[in-house]
C-alpha cells in the first residue's frame, strides 16, 4: 500500500477566525508541495492542523485513509520542523536533539552526531544553542530530519537564516527524501531547487 495524505475540505479558526476555509488536497508519495502566501495568510495554521496540533473547524485530514485525530501511530510518521525551532537556549545542540531522540516513538535513521555533521556543526554540537547564530539554530533544528526515518515532512521556513551553502544541503536533504517515497509540505517564502516537481498551494 502506498502512503498517501488526504485532506478533505479543511477548515481551520483561530480566534473566531476563519485562516483556512474549505481546502481538499491528495497526495501520495513523492509529492512535494511548496507552500506560498504573505504573512499571516494561514501557512503556519495550516501545518499545525496537519500536524494534529490543532483541531479543524471542519473537514477531515487522513493518513492512509485514517482520520488522524484517530490516529495514534500518527505521530511517529511525522517529522514537524516549526519555524520556532523548538529547542532549549540552555542546553548544547547536542543535549537538545539527544533529548529528542530519547522520547520520541519515531523509527530512528541517523544518530544525532552523525545528523549535526551532515548540518556542518560538528565543530559547535557542544555549543549552548543560546550562543548560536541564527543560521546554526536553524540547522540544528532541521537535523532532526535525519535522526528520524519519517514518510511525511512538515517542514515551516526551514530556509529562514540560511547561507546558499546551507539552503543547499536542505534542498538534497528534500530531494532525498522525495526519491525515498515520501511526502513533504514546505512552506516558504522563497523558491527552492528540488528533482522532485512542486506542487504549488498558495493560501
Amino acid at each position: 500500500m502506498r502512503n498517501s495524505l488526504e485532506i478533505r475540505n479543511l477548515s481551520v479558526e483561530r480566534s473566531n477566525r476563519e485562516i483556512i476555509k474549505d481546502l481538499s488536497l491528495s497526495l501520495t508519495e513523492g509529492n512535494l508541495v511548496h507552500l506560498k502566501g504573505a504573512n499571516g495568510s494561514g501557512k503556519t495554521t495550516f501545518l499545525r492542523a496537519l500536524a494534529g496540533l490543532i483541531n479543524p473547524s471542519q473537514g477531515g485530514i487522513f493518513w492512509n485513509e485514517s482520520n488522524i485525530s484517530e490516529n495514534i501511530f500518527f505521530q511517529s510518521i511525522l517529522n514537524y520542523v516549526s519555524h520556532n525551532l523548538g529547542l532549549a537556549d540552555e542546553l548544547t545542540a547536542l543535549e537538545n536533539l539527544s533529548f529528542l531522540r530519547s522520547i520520541s516513538r519515531k523509527t530512528p535513521n541517523k544518530t544525532v552526531e552523525a545528523s549535526l555533521d551532515i548540518m556542518n556543526l560538528k565543530n559547535f554540537q557542544d555549543c549552548r544553542i543560546a550562543l548560536l547564530s541564527a543560521g546554526q539554530k536553524q540547522r540544528a533544528s532541521l537535523a532532526q530530519l535525519l535522526m528520524f526515518n519519517c514518510p511525511l515532512w512538515l517542514l515551516d521556513e526551514p530556509f529562514n537564516s540560511l547561507d546558499a551553502e546551507s539552503c543547499g544541503v536542505v534542498e538534497s536533504l528534500i530531494d532525498d527524501h522525495m526519491s525515498n517515497g515520501g511526502i513533504a509540505i514546505v512552506a516558504s517564502h522563497q523558491k527552492f531547487q528540488s528533482s522532485t516537481a512542486q506542487h504549488v498551494v498558495e493560501l
